[in-house]
């Protein structure tokens, strides 16, 4: 079973992952949620739910209306770690679709 552990973003193996995530990693802008990705004991990874940004073009078209930004979230930040393999079929998927539903109950 999936679960995410919320961490601080100085959490140091937060640190670590965005380092080999990004050629030149500056840390996080504006609000976040950050959890680690565990499946019993064993942490596969982390991701990080961010506040929108601002100024969007487009947005209102896609949505069809205006939505408050307090009520969407971005995800800026998935890595997953495979040391031999993944613990079932679809993991990566898995874990974004388990996440998508405890964002909506933040």
């Amino acid at each position: 079973m999936i679960s995410l552990v919320r961490i601080a973003k100085s959490d140091p193996q937060l640190k670590l992952w965005m380092a080999d995530h990004y050629s030149a990693p500056k840390g996080f802008v504006g609000r976040q949620l950050i959890y680690k990705i565990f499946v019993g004991e064993r942490c596969y990874g982390a991701t990080a739910a961010g506040s929108a940004t601002r100024f969007l073009p487009g947005r209102e078209e896609f949505f069809g209306h205006q939505i408050p930004l307090n009520n969407l979230v971005n995800n800026t930040f998935f890595h997953l770690v495979r040391e031999d393999k993944y613990p079932f079929r679809n993991f990566a998927t898995k874990v974004v679709a388990f996440w998508r539903r405890m964002m909506q109950e933040e």
